[in-house]
């Protein structure tokens, strides 16, 4: 094989071996220093082939029409080109990217690109980086991009359909911050998980693919989300916050607390200008409202999880049943409240024998009871003499039911007819039967209503008869007297 120089027009020529002599030779460059570099030049049948780095001034051309640059010699034209500005196009002429990058492009579709300005590198879709930061659409569909930055933030971006060629203003879809919090719908997560929407719909939805039947042990084995504390020790736990803004404002809480058995609690706080526990479920099963701690006097409302499985059942119809699944009644003991006709409240011994129904206490321990016995029904106040001092027989009496002024009338709601007595009326004689005070209102300028309980004229009517059944004693002697005469 000979190099040589023409003279003429300053072109390297290569006389090499023929058709029949293929293979590989060493050529010697010397330099005008005097040093000379041996490079192995490999001809082939399809070509020459040169081992070591290759580099041109200006557009690298060559090889037969419709084949290019190839290893193997097969490839389509333009398979690979390389712009002025470093950018590499595989099939593809890359676009005009900025400056400050250098882009790899895949198609009309795919692009690499780094920026040594900005310090990161972006891998889109329909998009190429037209100056720093700045992106330009390939193709009229929509775009995505994914960014790293070289402080360790991943970004995920998305735009809608536009113009071909036209600027892209991307919209954040999701961050992964150097902290290694992410955010779903913001640049900034504030914790681990940042998920944020400003739809209506909703925000998060955790699917399986698995239909599991409710079990114990196949939601505890596989539920399809976990809280974990960081520690197995009495009063830790976790949670889930609720609240209307970042500030911490009209906040609530939903958290499992463990407790000193090693089991856990359910508690249910709110924010009313300091924060403080609602609710609690304990791991008995005790349901407290308002608790502070440990269950008592603090306590709004509680339901024992020791109860019986039919301490209270609150059904489809609004019925509140107490110690029983269906209505009391001569077989169901029990008792029902109901907003509606037929017995509001309704309640049952299941047998004959004495029942208290209702019992009513105070300070002074029982001071009243309804109760039933047999077919008989007995309303009593308390009237021990242990609990009386000054006993006295009653005076007076006929004085007293003179003064009572009976009347009839008719009820303004309804028209009916009534009898009876006007309360301020008879609290002028006889103030232990009345209740409220004359022409009282309630805060809304309502009636605020005087009532009569006239259970308590029954003392003074006895003593009203014996006062009068002993005139007629004396008037009757009198009349003898006279008769006998």
């Amino acid at each position: 094989m000979q190099f040589g120089t023409d003279g003429t027009n300053g072109q390297t020529y290569v006389n090499g071996p023929n058709a029949s002599t293929y293979g590989t030779y060493s050529v010697v460059l010397t330099r005008s220093d005097g040093s000379s570099q041996v490079t192995p030049v490999s001809v082939t049948s399809t070509g020459l082939a040169v081992t070591g780095a290759l580099s041109a001034t200006g557009t690298l051309s060559g090889g037969t029409s419709g084949t290019g640059y190839s290893f193997s010699g097969s490839a389509p034209a333009g398979s690979l080109t390389l712009d002025a500005s470093g950018n590499l196009g595989l099939k593809f002429t890359p676009s005009a990217t900025g400056s400050n990058a250098r882009a790899i492009q895949l198609t009309n579709y795919g692009t690499l690109s780094g920026n040594g300005n900005l310090g990161f590198m972006s891998m889109a879709a329909n998009a190429y980086e037209s100056a720093d930061n700045s992106w330009n659409r390939v193709n009229a569909t929509t775009a995505a991009r994914y960014q790293i930055s070289y402080t360790g933030e991943h970004s995920w971006y998305y735009a809608g359909s536009g113009i071909v060629g036209s600027a892209i203003t991307f919209t954040q879809a999701m961050t992964l911050d150097s902290s290694g919090n992410l955010g779903i719908g913001t640049s900034s997560p504030l914790v681990k998980l940042d998920v944020r929407s400003g739809a209506t719909a909703t925000t998060a939805l955790l699917d399986t693919t698995a239909a599991t039947a409710y079990s114990a042990s196949s939601f505890f084995a596989g539920a399809n989300l976990q809280l974990r504390s960081g520690a197995n020790a009495t009063g830790n736990g976790a949670g889930i916050r609720f609240s209307s803004s970042n500030n911490g404002v009209l906040e609530g809480l939903f958290a499992y607390v463990q407790n000193a058995s090693t089991y856990g609690d359910f508690v249910w706080q709110g924010y009313n200008g300091s924060y403080g526990e609602r609710m609690r479920l304990d791991s008995s099963g005790t349901f407290r409202v308002k608790g502070a701690g440990t269950a008592g006097s603090t306590d709004a409302f509680q339901v024992s999880g020791s109860a019986p499985a039919s301490a209270a059942l609150l059904d489809s119809s609004g019925k509140l049943l107490l110690t029983c699944t269906s209505t009391p009644s001569s077989t169901v003991s029990g008792l029902q409240l109901i907003g509606t006709g037929g017995g509001n409240i309704s309640s049952s011994g299941s047998s004959t024998s004495t029942y208290n129904h209702w019992i009513f206490k105070n300070g002074n321990d029982t001071v009243g009871s309804i109760s039933t016995n047999g077919s008989v029904t007995t309303y009593a106040t308390s009237s021990d003499y242990r609990l009386k001092d000054n006993i006295a027989p009653m005076s007076g009496a006929l004085v007293k039911v003179a003064a009572l002024k009976p009347v009839t009338y008719k009820w303004k709601a309804d028209g009916s007819d009534g009898e009876g007595f006007i309360a301020h009326e008879l609290a002028e004689v006889v103030p232990q039967c009345v209740t409220g005070e004359k022409d009282a209102v309630n805060e809304d300028g309502s009636i605020k209503s005087q009532g009569i309980d006239t259970s308590f004229l029954v003392a003074i009517l006895t003593a009203a008869m014996q006062e009068q059944q002993a005139l007629i004693t004396q008037l009757t002697a009198r009349i003898t007297a006279l008769e006998t005469a």
